[in-house]
C-alpha cells in the first residue's frame, strides 16, 4: 500500500545519504599533503577524535601575510586622513612581492585585510594581501619581501642618476637653455623607478639636461647638444611606467611608488 511505499522510499533516501558520507569533498581548491589513510581503512568522524584524512591548502589565489612597524602604520594612517593615500582597510592597495632568489618584483597582489590593533609585544600591525598565483611558485610557508605604496600617485619626471651632481647636501643637474647655454639647477629627487631617478621638484617636462660628459660642462658655458633617448630598465615593480622617452629628460609619468616601505612576510593559505 501507499504507507509501505513511503517507508521504502525513506529507506532508499537514508541509504543514499549514508553512501554520500563515504565521499569527502573539499570545500576549496588547492594542494593536498600526504595521508596515512588508504581505501578500506576505518575512520571516525565527529567534533572530537575525528580521523585526519589530509591537509589541503589554497594555492591560487594565495594570501601573503606580513607585519609593518608602528611608525609605518601611523604614516599610512596620516596619509589616509589627509586624503593623499587611501587606507588599505577600505582600498585594495597594490603590493609587490619579491622572493629570496629574485631581483625584481614579479608578484603583484592587493591588500584585503589590516589587523584592528597593534601587537603590544612586537609593536607591529599585521596586514594581508591576496595574490594571484597561476604559476604556483608561491606556496604556504614561503618567505619574501613585500613593497607597499608609500604615497599617493603624482606626476614626476624620471632622469638617469648619472645626470645628477652632488653639491654638498644638494642635488644639481645641468640644464641646457634655448641658447644652448649650460645652467646649473638644484633639484629635489625621489626614489628610483625602473632604473631612473624621480625628480620631485626643479625640472619640468621639456627641459633639456646633460646626461653624458656632465663633468666637462661649466655653468654658463656654450654647448652643442645632441638629443638622446633615455632608456628605462623595468624592474617589475611598476609596469605602468613608460619604457623610454624620446627627449633628453623623461616625460611626466604616473609614479606610484614614492617613499616605498619594505616589510617581511610569508605566504599562507
Amino acid at each position: 500500500d501507499a504507507a509501505e511505499v513511503q517507508v521504502a522510499k525513506s529507506a532508499v533516501d537514508a541509504a543514499e545519504l549514508n553512501l554520500s558520507f563515504t565521499r569527502v569533498t573539499a570545500p576549496i581548491d588547492g594542494r593536498v599533503s600526504d595521508t596515512d589513510i588508504d581505501v578500506g581503512n576505518l575512520i571516525t568522524g565527529g567534533p572530537t577524535g575525528a580521523t585526519m584524512l589530509t591537509n589541503i591548502v589554497s594555492i591560487n589565489p594565495i594570501y601573503f601575510v606580513f607585519d609593518v612597524s608602528e611608525r609605518a602604520y601611523l604614516k599610512y594612517t596620516r596619509l589616509d586622513q589627509q586624503g593623499v593615500r587611501p587606507g588599505s582597510r577600505t582600498t585594495p592597495n597594490p603590493v609587490y612581492i619579491q622572493l629570496a632568489d629574485e631581483d625584481d618584483w614579479p608578484h603583484r597582489g592587493a591588500m584585503n585585510f589590516v589587523e584592528n590593533e597593534v601587537g603590544q609585544e612586537t609593536g607591529t600591525v599585521r596586514g594581508r594581501a591576496i595574490v594571484t598565483n597561476a604559476s604556483t611558485v608561491l606556496t604556504p610557508g614561503l618567505f619574501g619581501t613585500v613593497r607597499l605604496l608609500g604615497s599617493g600617485a603624482y606626476e614626476a619626471l624620471l632622469i638617469p642618476d648619472a645626470s645628477i651632481l652632488a653639491d654638498q647636501a644638494n642635488k644639481v643637474v645641468v640644464v641646457i637653455d634655448d641658447e644652448d647655454t649650460a645652467r646649473y639647477r638644484r633639484i629635489e629627487t625621489g626614489p628610483q623607478i625602473d632604473g631612473l631617478r624621480v625628480v620631485k621638484d626643479g625640472l619640468k617636462a621639456g627641459d633639456r639636461i646633460v646626461v653624458a660628459g656632465i663633468t666637462k660642462v661649466r655653468d654658463g658655458g656654450k654647448t652643442k647638444p645632441t638629443l638622446v633617448t633615455i632608456e628605462a630598465k623595468p624592474d617589475g615593480f611598476n609596469p605602468e611606467l613608460p619604457g623610454a622617452s624620446t627627449a633628453s629628460t623623461a616625460p611626466a609619468a604616473n609614479e606610484t611608488a614614492a617613499d616605498q616601505k619594505d616589510a617581511s612576510g610569508s605566504s599562507t593559505n
